[in-house]
């Protein structure tokens, strides 16, 4: 009797897992998170940016080599400010030269408010599930695939 309700305990665990719902994805853009941090406080979002792991377009900016995800290349290279603080994965860690300078899509969890030297930023982006690179700004991505006859530029 005893090992039936162990087994019908564990059932239950596995079949509540099977259905638990996770808490969906909000794609939202940078300027939307930056003028409204509030809004978005703990929501698991999806945002595209420049991603700069502090050791490449400013290495001296600040004095820290904390990741930040600008609006565009040019707001990390004029230091113009428009980004969010990033509390880079494991993962983000071990492929900083190959995400560093390109445009990005990060899944994580944002926080509003500032940290550490940047008190007065938005927020940022916490517990980063995933950071897929979109494009280099070297070879864009619109450079690499050609578009119909009917949508070339004159």
């Amino acid at each position: 009797m005893q090992r039936y309700f162990r087994c019908l305990a564990v059932g239950s665990f596995l079949l509540a897992s099977a259905f638990r719902t996770e808490e969906p994805v909000e794609p939202i853009s940078l300027i939307q998170l930056i003028a409204s941090p509030d809004k978005f406080e703990g929501k698991r979002v999806s945002v595209s940016g420049f991603l700069e792991m502090g050791d490449q377009v400013r290495p001296q900016a600040y004095g820290n080599k904390e990741p930040l995800l600008y609006l565009h290349r040019e707001d990390a290279l004029h230091w113009l400010g428009n980004a969010l603080w990033v509390e880079p994965s494991a993962e983000m860690k071990r492929k900083r030269r190959e995400l560093t300078g390109m445009y990005v899509t990060i899944i994580g969890r944002f926080r509003a408010g500032g940290k550490g030297h940047l008190y007065g930023a938005a927020g940022g982006i916490t517990a980063v599930e995933s950071c897929i690179v979109l494009s280099d700004p070297n070879r864009p991505v619109s450079e690499r695939y050609t578009l119909p006859a009917g949508l070339k530029q004159k």
